[in-house]
């Protein structure tokens, strides 16, 4: 049985506490304030700073103090330079970056920044023979160009001093804005200590915060709206995906990305606590939102997934307006996809839908990948498919289910050995509730839905 309660413009919730080791961005309550202040900064201003500036901006070699958010909440400052200068983006690397604390030596910086550059502008080989520039661009839209600092190319900063906390990169849209500390340039940065071996790691962080930088000009100069954060966070998720980055990666040449395998672990181990309106940096909610826009991706097609993505519309009803369908209708497809994944026979889907499985990923496969501290070293492991909160074999049998706004529990009735199992099912709530019974004849073959 698979059950979801939804609920429209419920507030945010913040928990200060719930960031995990090897997560992706900065804290949620952290984005949030840079977003208050960007709109609090007339964009009068920002256009009146665009026009001192013209035409390219650093150049090779150049060192520039940056403000930096270090462990993703103490501001210090760090001066880099620039070994790299691409079609697209500068290279900049900390000088204080050093092998002996997992970073970058100033012997290796200039063949480090080169080979990002080609991976960024061109060639994403052997992970993809198109750059990541092209890639995220062709499906998420454009960043801001020229941008606030009135250059075509934005920058890649690589230091340590995001520290060692588990923070592998960000984008930050204080950046965008001339308020204090911003660095006013289109920037991403990114842990130095994620470029060992093929830079899976970090190449991988980099498809991912350029799919941010990309969603502020769309969603928010484009459309005054920031996109929410599940939303916001799953197409990064996608854009790591399409850049080649996936969980199963390629046997031939590459492992699998061990950040998305382990969120998908933990989200199929406890799938009632992802709550689609709810983003606190959990790897679980970044497997949920990937997941979600995976499965959007590969039902709808880059097409109709680009006009989602790149709309200036923000929120669950741009995703419904672009799909042609409700969102309540969509959750539940894909409550039922993700437990779908696990069982064989012909499933089928209330909505009549065919997209009844993921053709990228197996919610009960094996992989191989590098953990998300390490590009060299592999783990294996089988995922199991989602966990049921209840296993009920014994009755008669009554009970109460607590369920959260957005979100779906999944329930294993084992029936009697003599006799036919009822069920009676009333709802106490005033919110929108979606129940679905499906019947396994024999056991891990689906039969028929109701």
């Amino acid at each position: 049985m698979i059950l979801n309660e939804s609920l429209s413009n419920y507030p945010l919730e913040k928990n200060l506490d719930s960031d995990e080791p090897g997560k992706k961005d900065l804290p949620v309550y952290v984005q949030a304030e840079a977003e208050r202040i960007a709109k609090t900064i007339p964009k009068e201003e920002i256009k009146a700073k665009m026009a001192q500036k013209s035409g390219s901006r650093d150049a090779l070699n150049d060192q520039v103090i940056f403000n930096i958010l270090q462990n993703g909440s103490t501001w210090t400052t760090i001066t880099a330079q620039c070994y790299a200068v691409g079609t697209n983006c500068y290279i900049y690397i900390d000088l204080n970056s050093a092998s002996s604390n997992g970073g970058i030596d100033s012997g290796s910086r200039t063949t480090t920044a080169n080979n990002i550059v080609t991976a960024f502008d061109s060639d994403n080989s052997p992970f993809n023979t198109a750059g990541i520039y092209a890639v995220d661009r062709a499906v998420f839209g454009s960043e801001w160009k020229p941008g606030i600092d009135g250059d075509n190319r934005m920058t890649i900063l690589i230091s340590p001093a995001l520290g060692r906390s588990g923070l592998m990169g960000y984008f930050y849209s204080l950046d965008e804005t001339t308020a204090s500390r911003s660095n006013q340039r289109e920037i991403i940065y990114l842990n130095d200590n994620l470029w060992a071996g093929n830079m899976f790691n970090g190449l991988t962080t980099l498809a991912h915060e350029f799919q941010h930088l990309i969603d502020y000009n769309v969603k928010y100069n484009n459309g005054g709206n920031f996109e929410t954060s599940t939303i916001n966070e799953g197409k990064s998720m996608l854009a790591e995906h399409l850049n080649g980055f996936t969980p199963a990666g390629n046997p031939t040449t590459y492992y699998g990305n061990g950040f998305m395998v382990a969120g998908i672990r933990n989200l199929l181990a406890n799938p009632q606590n992802f709550r689609f309106h709810i983003f606190n940096n959990s790897s679980y909610e970044y497997a949920g939102a990937y997941l979600f826009m995976l499965y959007l991706y590969e039902r709808f097609g880059q097409t109709v997934f680009s006009n989602i993505a790149s709309s200036p519309f923000v929120g669950t009803s741009n995703i419904a307006y672009y799909a042609g369908t409700s969102f309540a209708a969509l959750f539940r497809d894909w409550a039922l996809v993700n437990y779908y994944d696990g069982i064989g026979g012909s499933p089928t889907l209330p909505s009549g839908s065919a997209s009844t499985r993921y053709n990228a990923v197996n919610l009960k496969g094996t992989y191989t990948y590098y953990p998300t501290s390490s590009n060299s070293s592999t783990t294996t492991e089988t995922l199991g498919g989602v966990s049921f909160v209840s296993n009920i074999s014994s009755y008669p049998l009554s009970g109460t289910i607590s369920l959260n706004p957005w979100s779906c529990r999944y329930l294993l009735f084992t029936p009697p050995a003599s006799g036919n199992l009822n069920l009676n099912i009333s709802t106490y709530t005033t919110y929108y509730l979606n129940y679905n019974l499906v019947t396994e004849s024999p056991a891990g073959t689906f039969s028929v839905i109701q």
